[in-house]
């Protein structure tokens, strides 16, 4: 079982996919899903939930609805994947995650589904032509 993520994003802190990943995205998730941590050894970290993404971005760059997926068999135990709420778990990322980060979604997919192929790409460029900056867009110009 495979659970999607549609993820926006203010990414002028991150140093791109990979690093919002690791630093906001999968500490979470890890957290709100409760992965098991009864099999560790003293000072052993928990192992964090693996996220793919559709595709990577670059220091700096937002999204409006970048689909990222992860195995529910990896990240949640047997007894509790059959009473998962994906609105409830949205939500609750959403009052964990930094200001700049939010789960629009979250929905159950097949086994199969790869965010890399399954999903569709629109990328839009923003540059501003005015000859004196603007104020209220200072931290995406």
């Amino acid at each position: 079982m495979r659970l999607a993520l549609l993820v926006s994003y203010d990414g002028t802190p991150y140093r791109g996919w990979t690093d919002l990943r690791d630093v906001a995205l999968r500490p979470t998730l890890a957290r709100v899903l409760g992965c098991p941590e009864s099999d560790l050894q003293p000072g052993q970290q928990p192992s964090l939930p693996l996220l793919e993404a559709a595709s990577r971005t670059d220091a700096g760059v937002h999204a409006a609805g970048q689909v990222c997926t992860l195995s529910l068999d990896d990240a949640v135990p047997p007894d509790r994947r059959s009473r998962l709420d994906t609105a409830r778990l949205a939500y609750s990322l959403n009052a964990l995650l930094p200001p700049e980060v939010c789960v629009r979604c979250a929905a159950l997919v097949a086994d199969g589904f790869d965010v890399r192929s399954n999903v569709g790409k629109q990328y839009t460029y923003r540059l501003s032509t005015a000859s004196t900056r603007d104020p209220l867009r200072r931290l995406h110009e």
